[in-house]
């Protein structure tokens, strides 16, 4: 560790001189960082957040998409009244 610290701190122009030092303090820490990552961080399946999500919601999902794309290219009409005729026409 100390020949690690004296090469971060060298002010020498040869860079040489603890070139090895500072490569195996580097891999040391990416090596820490690894196994923090497989240790700490939590792994999550796919599609575990949204266990709640139905292919119903998927084609609502569509629609609105639709809904948006027409109502900015119409110039974005009044938001209020393009929704309540939106709702008027699914339910």
């Amino acid at each position: 560790m100390y020949k690690s610290f004296d090469a971060v701190l060298c002010t020498n122009v040869n860079f040489m001189l603890h070139n090895a030092d500072l490569e195996n303090y580097y891999s040391s820490i990416v090596d820490y960082i690894k196994i923090s990552n497989r240790k700490y961080i939590p792994k999550v399946k796919v599609g575990t957040e949204k266990h709640w999500w139905t292919p119903e919601f998927d084609d609502l999902n569509q629609l609105y998409c639709i809904e948006i794309t027409v109502w900015r290219y119409h110039g974005r009409l009044e938001l209020t009244l393009f929704v309540n005729t939106s709702f008027l026409v699914f339910f």
